[in-house]
């Protein structure tokens, strides 16, 4: 069972789980979060359709026995924007910025649940067409905390 912690803010009952066998790339299964499944025992790597997407790799189902694993408790991020234009939201890991979302253009407020960790989120007016009036702005999202930041 894939299981998201109860709290005021979890992820959606909805967000899909991709199963794989450990090392493949084919999907044997699609669980719904807080659902049980049975899985024959061996290795399995699980892939959370959440931002930013979640990997597990090396899930052990044993015989006889309730496999569950925790996923953390994402936060809001609220995003408002003055003008209409071009944003996006890139996850900082290890290996760099990672793109994740991009915001609809037309938008000029969007609510996203974002699991814990460090963004950084860049913006421009679709005014502006030069790179020097493109805005960027870190933020780091706590479990069950809403950010908002403005542009």
């Amino acid at each position: 069972m894939v299981k998201a912690n109860g709290s005021r803010i979890s992820l959606a009952q909805s967000t899909p789980c991709i199963v794989r066998k450990k090392g493949s790339l084919e999907t044997l299964n699609v669980l719904v979060l807080n659902e049980q499944e049975r899985f024959l025992t061996g290795f399995y790597d699980l892939e959370i359709l959440c931002l930013p997407r979640l990997k597990i790799e090396s899930v052990e189902v044993k015989q006889s026995t309730l496999t569950t694993v925790d996923l953390p408790n994402p936060g809001v991020l609220i995003v408002q924007r003055g003008v209409e234009g071009y944003a996006s939201i890139y996850s900082e890991t290890p290996k760099g910025l990672e793109l994740i979302y991009n915001i609809k253009p037309s938008s000029k407020s969007e609510t996203l649940y974002l699991l814990p960790g460090k963004y950084k989120v860049v913006n421009r007016s679709r005014y502006h067409q030069r790179a020097s009036a493109t805005r960027e702005k870190s933020v780091t999202i706590e479990s069950g905390i809403s950010t908002s930041i403005s542009f």
